[in-house]
């Protein structure tokens, strides 16, 4: 994400126009792109396998965790998503623009949930590598501060576009 981890190009991003605009995904985008986990009802990116492992995502599992800490992007190919996207699950949770609130998905439309327009915490998504296995699943959805710092979420950049 460029724009957003390198200070010369974040000044010029605003004047390239909507179609090279990078964000912070949205915790439900209106249109998911292919790929995206959840688009064909998969419970986890790599499908309905009940019992992930290590060969999946960075995780805790019931027999220990699969790491002490972050690790490279890509690293298990058996966790891809059916696009063949990498670490949708594990790894770090995912730091989303949307303020949350628990009932956001009860009270807001379903196809785009914006949720609350302030708030004190913000919408994560997936699992870390600190997180347990039900995390890893595609509707997982959490909150966290984002004035607290964690080594565990990051962030995935989108990219606006017509």
């Amino acid at each position: 994400c460029p724009p957003l981890t390198n200070p010369r190009r974040a000044r010029k991003a605003p004047a390239r126009g909507r179609r090279n605009r990078w964000r912070i995904s949205a915790s439900a985008p209106p249109r998911k792109p292919a790929g995206w986990p959840g688009t064909d009802d998969r419970t986890y990116p790599w499908g309905n396998t009940p019992d992930p492992t290590c060969t999946h995502a960075w995780f805790i599992p019931a027999g220990g965790p699969c790491t002490t800490g972050t690790k490279a992007v890509a690293v298990n190919p058996s966790g891809k998503s059916q696009a063949g996207h990498f670490d949708f699950a594990g790894n770090v949770r995912e730091w989303t623009a949307d303020w949350y609130s628990a009932t956001a998905y009860t009270a807001d439309p379903l196809t785009d949930p914006k949720g609350p327009a302030t708030g004190t915490l913000r919408v994560v998504r997936g699992g870390g590598y600190l997180s347990g296995p039900d995390f890893l699943r595609t509707y997982a959805r959490d909150s966290a501060d984002p004035a607290t710092p964690s080594p565990q979420i990051g962030f995935r950049c989108a990219r606006s576009g017509t």
